[in-house]
């Protein structure tokens, strides 16, 4: 009688230990499972990936642009450049085909892989315009003009083998974010269409109607027919003003310095020191380059209508630069100035 209810308490025991989850087979099968979720977990950090996208033969940034990043599992993640070309995009740690395709230049593909760490990633990417041979195009004379521009020349050319030509019917579109929205204008155009033999080129200029629209400046496009020209409007100096411009809108990216041109507009005399700063443009924002240098404390003299060219070291040795928009920044005579350029 007593091992029947020693036996019949073991049960009970057995019974209530599996009711509670009390299996060690289970216990540690579940462990297993929960390690193999934190591997796959850390596998799958979002990183921040930067870049660039431009004209490869220009180094003109390209906006509107989508970037598709497609790992080896077939998902894809995309992203938009703006007016500065720069594109953003949060994705998994992989190895990614990435691809572009827009209108006007050859399609682009290359691998990239992203692996796990905080550093952030930079993927420029060039786009090689597309072969015009056979094409009738049209390109702005200029890749900016003062906004306060009344017109704007564009050239056609006839690429192919035959007579071609277009009309003189166009609109205006200006970027907003990563969306071309028509410039609302009301005018009218002789409905002619002017001819161009094979090779020959001709200037129109197309007007911006100043007095219909007040424009801003910021990016923007003539469209005719199925052809496309970008231009950018730049604000225009105010006069009696102390201007500073960099010499040239982009140089290579190892370059050990650039300059700058400093003009006095006013009629008093001004001045300013050595002393300068560096800054990059990271897609939002103005960044400080963090550069440790010493100047010769020295005031210069700048008589009205003059001119002094100086040349800004990049201090290379301190800071590794990449392919962006960079800026100059000095006070001169209390205002804060700044000279932007390129480097590509």
């Amino acid at each position: 009688m007593k091992n029947k209810k020693f036996v019949a308490l073991i049960v009970t025991v057995l019974s209530l230990s599996t009711f509670l989850g009390f299996n060690s087979k289970e216990t540690y099968a579940s462990s297993s499972v929960s390690d193999s979720a934190v591997t796959a977990s850390l596998a799958q950090q979002v990183q921040l990936v930067s870049g660039k996208v431009t004209n490869k033969n220009t180094g003109s940034p390209i906006s509107g642009v989508t970037v598709a990043y497609k790992n080896n599992k077939g998902k894809t993640y995309t992203a938009k450049t703006n007016a500065s070309g720069i594109y953003k995009i949060n994705v998994p740690a992989s190895r990614y085909s990435i691809t572009v395709n827009y209108v006007g230049y050859k399609a682009f593909t290359q691998s990239f892989t992203i692996s796990n760490n905080k550093m952030l990633k930079t993927f420029n990417i060039q786009l090689a315009p597309a072969n015009t041979e056979g094409k009738l195009t049209m390109v702005a004379e200029k890749s900016s003009y003062p906004v306060t521009a009344n017109s704007i020349n564009v050239i056609f050319k006839n690429n192919t083998k035959k007579d071609s030509g277009y009309g003189l019917l166009y609109t205006i579109e200006f970027l907003k974010g990563n969306t071309w929205v028509k410039v609302p204008l009301d005018f009218s155009v002789n409905m002619i269409y002017k001819t161009l033999k094979p090779g020959q080129s001709r200037t129109e200029a197309f007007s911006l109607f100043q007095d219909q629209y007040k424009y801003q400046p910021g990016k923007y496009r003539i469209k005719n027919g199925d052809n496309i020209a970008e231009f950018t409007l730049t604000a225009v100096q105010q006069a009696n003003s102390i201007t500073m411009t960099a010499d040239k809108s982009s140089y290579p990216v190892n370059s050990q310095s650039i300059k700058v041109i400093i003009k006095n507009g006013t009629t008093k005399e001004s001045g300013y020191g050595y002393d300068y700063s560096i800054e990059y443009f990271n897609g939002k924002s103005w960044q400080k380059v963090p550069l440790e240098f010493a100047v010769i404390a020295i005031y210069l003299i700048l008589k009205p209508g003059e001119t002094k060219t100086e040349t800004i070291n990049l201090y290379q040795d301190q800071y590794k630069y990449v392919a962006g928009k960079y800026r100059v920044v000095k006070n001169i005579d209390g205002k804060e100035l700044t000279a932007e350029f390129t480097l590509k």
